[in-house]
């Protein structure tokens, strides 16, 4: 292992190998991939058949309730010179986190990429004047994107790759093996 602190759950352990972790993982990579999916082709967003933009929800942002601490930073990326970025950002990075995931490789990479993402749509709804999240069908910060920011976590933590992923086949490989800083982004 790059780090000592960090397990090694391509091994099996006195109680076995921790097979039920690749769950999370799945899970986390799925909710990532459909969400990408959905923007790709346009399922849920609108229904005039256009590209998804995330302009409408950005801009959106100026009016909610009690404006957030960061709204006026994410208002100023939906304007006409950066919000092709941000979707390209959006969509790309759903689908590239997403099938990371769920293939197990660049796992450790690929969760500090999703924690960033998540993140930064989650903080959108934080409303500083009464310390809440409005979230939707939500009644807090325990929803989705906070479920989603925590399996992120523990999939760097843990190696989430090592178990049935690529991660665990290219930390065997002698180029791995010769570059063993390269670690630090598998698993």
């Amino acid at each position: 292992m790059a780090k000592n602190w960090i397990p090694d759950l391509s091994e099996p352990t006195a109680w076995g190998k921790p097979n039920a972790f690749i769950l999370i993982r799945l899970f986390a990579g799925f909710c990532m991939f459909g969400a990408g999916i959905e923007k790709a082709t346009n399922q849920w967003w609108n229904h005039s058949h256009a590209a998804f933009s995330a302009a409408g929800y950005l801009m959106g942002l100026k009016s909610s309730d009690g404006g957030g601490i960061f709204d006026s930073w994410f208002v100023g990326l939906a304007s006409h010179s950066t919000i092709g970025v941000v979707n390209f950002l959006v969509v790309g990075g759903e689908l590239g986190i997403g099938l990371a995931l769920i293939i197990g490789i660049l796992v450790r990479f690929a969760a500090v990429m999703g924690v960033i993402e998540v993140g930064l749509i989650w903080i959108t709804e934080f409303k500083p004047g009464t310390g809440t999240f409005y979230l939707g069908w939500s009644t807090g910060p325990l929803e989705l994107g906070a479920s989603l920011i925590a399996m992120f976590i523990v999939c760097a933590l843990l190696g989430g790759g090592l178990i049935y992923g690529i991660d665990g086949w290219l930390e065997k490989t002698e180029f791995i093996k010769k570059h063993p800083k390269l670690k630090i982004i598998l698993g």
